[in-house]
């Protein structure tokens, strides 16, 4: 069916309020829509311990509503009452799209029949993912057509990931009559902090060096998987990380080297145990690399801020310039770059891609120092826009590092250029109209 603007279309439900199924939330009311194609739905809500989420979807939301888009959200997390009437009012006219940050609320609003809201008004359901795939057990389900058939149509379900591996594993992994194969890559955006752009001058900075990030012991972590999991399996997992940590690419594929060996041993590849296999190593591989790094700069001589989970100071060597503090909401950690000179980034879990605390360090005119990967490098130049040191050579980081601080105007350049370098591409402005792009081409094939 073509829609027109302002053409009625009557969909007729009852009222009957708000229940569960299966496992789904469902909502039953009295749907009315009318084309308007400057409206979007955002589903949003409490995504657990990933704040930066909502951050990102607040800074997007007010993009869109400059570009002249009616945005309504939908807080998922809300009383089913709270969310029946935010959803009659979000769909009473029919949006563009209906968008969400993260797995946490991929799935769509189910009505009588099951269906989803989405499917049922041919809009897309987008999903922006900021981690992979396998991450989310429930979205995976689309990843491998090894599940039985999901619940969801995944006709109108586009995912576009933060990392261009995530993408293609999506794309390897589904046919070609599937949505989940024009899954797309978008780096994700620059967020300002409270005072941009009136930042301070570099050397002007409270602070040396920030590092935030959260991470568990790795050797606590390994005992998990130990503690629950059969000893074969807690082996398997032992032989799989330390792999991929010999590896001189701490890049190269994790996912294909779990899915390779369980092929190795069994005819066909069981999606369930490739995602606990995944998630227990991915897991492990990140707070290795950032208990390494952690260690060394506690170790130096630099003055270092770090905003860590409390519990692992203890696992550190004690330092009277390594400063920690508990972790920081994201907003927050944002205005702390705008008070630092340089910040500290691992980001491991992303291969062909960059974290919005990079791109977020850039744009606030801090020294961005990163670990490598092959995107990375092709998009900003080295020791020019940003310094990038690898994961395997922490001892180069720290002359590094030794000279950067040994050189204030190059510090200062280093800053200067790379904002100069992420305000031409990764502002939030540029991330929502790359978006719609990517959006409009989906459209166009539903």
């Amino acid at each position: 069916m073509c829609y027109y603007y302002k053409a009625i279309i009557w969909l007729y439900y009852q009222p009957l309020g708000l229940t569960q199924y299966n496992n789904r939330i469902v909502l039953l009311f009295n749907l009315r829509v009318s084309v308007v194609k400057k409206r979007i739905v955002v589903y949003t809500g409490n995504h657990g311990s990933i704040d930066t989420l909502p951050v990102i979807a607040m800074a997007c939301m007010g993009v869109f509503r400059k570009m002249g888009y009616e945005v309504l959200p939908v807080y998922l997390n809300r009383s089913p009452q709270e969310i029946q009437e935010q959803a009659n009012q979000a769909f009473a006219v029919k949006p563009s799209f209906v968008l969400t940050f993260g797995y946490t609320y991929w799935h769509d609003i189910k009505l009588p029949d099951g269906r989803g809201i989405c499917d049922a008004l041919n809009i897309p359901l987008v999903v922006y993912g900021v981690d992979h795939t396998l991450l989310s057990q429930e979205l995976s389900g689309y990843a491998l057509p090894l599940q039985q058939t999901p619940n969801q149509n995944t006709r109108t379900l586009f995912v576009i990931s933060a990392d261009a591996r995530w993408s293609d594993f999506l794309k390897q992994h589904t046919t070609s009559d599937n949505s989940l194969s024009q899954s797309v890559f978008l780096p994700l955006p620059a967020l300002p902090s409270s005072n941009y752009p009136r930042l301070k001058p570099l050397q002007k900075r409270k602070e040396d060096i920030l590092f935030v990030g959260s991470i568990i012991p790795p050797d606590a972590w390994r005992q998990i998987w130990h503690q629950k999991l059969p000893a074969n399996l807690a082996k398997f997992i032992d032989d799989i990380v330390e792999t991929h940590l010999s590896l001189s690419n701490n890049c190269d594929q994790l996912d294909n080297l779990i899915q390779n060996s369980l092929l190795a041993n069994m005819p066909t590849l069981d999606i369930q145990l490739f995602t606990t296999i995944f998630s227990y190593a991915y897991s492990y591989i990140r707070f290795y690399h950032r208990y390494s790094l952690l260690t060394m700069l506690a170790k130096s001589h630099f003055p270092v801020c770090a905003h860590i989970n409390q519990p692992i100071s203890a696992n550190l060597p004690t330092s009277t310039k390594f400063k920690i503090y508990p972790p920081t909401q994201f907003q927050k950690f944002v205005d702390l770059i705008a008070n630092s000179q340089l910040v500290l980034t691992e980001c491991s879990n992303f291969c062909h891609g960059g974290s919005e605390r990079f791109f977020s360090t850039l744009l606030n005119s801090s020294v961005a120092v990163c670990n490598e990967n092959p995107w990375l490098h092709d998009e900003f130049k080295s020791d020019k826009d940003a310094v990038f040191y690898s994961l395997g050579n922490l001892d180069e980081l720290s002359n590094k590092l030794d000279n950067l601080f040994a050189n204030p105007k190059e510090m200062s350049d280093l800053a200067i250029s790379g904002q100069n370098k992420v305000m031409l591409t990764n502002t939030v402005e540029q991330f929502v109209q790359k978006m719609l792009v990517c959006i409009e081409t989906f459209q166009n094939n539903i």
